[in-house]
């Protein structure tokens, strides 16, 4: 990540922003019947992966004195349904 958003700044210039957009879900566990993998997976990608992003990016905005994050979340984060407990989690980033 550091890599790409080094090269990113460095061939525009900076970077005015970031947006945290895309992810994924695994749907058909119920909360308790979760598995410790399927957990992990889910914070893997979609709230570690909006970490190491903003770790990379950060100091470049800093430097620059100027910049933007937006985190884009989902409906499933604001209004639980069954079987998409882990899903529901992952979107309240």
């Amino acid at each position: 990540m550091a890599a790409a958003v080094g090269e990113a700044a460095n061939r525009f210039g900076g970077i005015a922003a970031a947006v945290h957009l895309a992810g994924g879900f695994t749907m058909g566990e119920a909360v308790h019947e979760t598995t410790a993998a399927t957990w992990q997976r889910m914070l893997d990608l979609n709230v570690n992966t909006m970490l190491h992003s903003a770790a990379a990016v950060v100091p470049v905005m800093r430097r620059a004195r100027r910049g933007r994050i937006v985190n884009v979340g989902a409906m499933s984060a604001l209004r639980g349904a069954a079987h998409m407990g882990a899903t529901s989690l992952r979107r309240a980033r």
